[in-house]
């Protein structure tokens, strides 16, 4: 070692010891400076983004195991009879105010039944609406958008 690189290791020693750092000296404190709001700005964001790419993840594998097939009761005693009617106009049959309407054994089945008062469609087309009230999906999800080409694919669960 040379005295000149001795005397400059000695002089840092005694740098260190009174607390100055010499320019190329690579000893740097973190801990002792202020973050800035930038810096806080950029760590609160990261922690935000890691919670919410948890929370995700968290979400995806609860849905993905609560998730069944199968959530229809096959041995249900419950019974269904849907009746639907294609262009007819509700204000024409007797269950719903109609007095001149011929229409008896709806009528009945009302009186004993469950009669809706308002029914919504997602189309106004016959195949895709009995697709929708059957599968309780829409027909962006069942693929049945129109009469005559389309049909309900065999995997669809439905209520018959």
């Amino acid at each position: 070692m040379s005295k000149k690189s001795k005397r400059r290791q000695k002089g840092r020693k005694e740098n260190r010891q009174t607390g100055l750092l010499e320019k190329d000296d690579s000893v740097r404190f973190e801990e002792d400076k202020p973050i800035g709001p930038k810096k806080q700005k950029l760590k609160r964001t990261v922690l935000v983004a890691a919670v919410f790419v948890v929370v995700l993840i968290l979400a995806g594998v609860f849905l993905f195991f609560m998730k069944s097939a199968n959530r229809v009761i096959k041995a249900s005693n419950l019974n269904v009879l849907l009746i639907t009617l294609d262009t007819t106009r509700a204000d024409h049959i007797g269950a719903y105010g109609y007095s001149r309407a011929k229409t008896p054994n709806i009528d009945a089945l009302a009186l004993k039944g469950i009669r809706l008062a308002n029914a919504y469609c997602p189309t106004p087309l016959t195949l895709p609406s009995h697709c929708t009230i059957l599968t309780g999906t829409t027909p962006l999800f069942h693929k049945v958008r129109n009469n005559g080409s389309y049909y309900l694919a065999n995997e669809a669960l439905t209520l018959a």
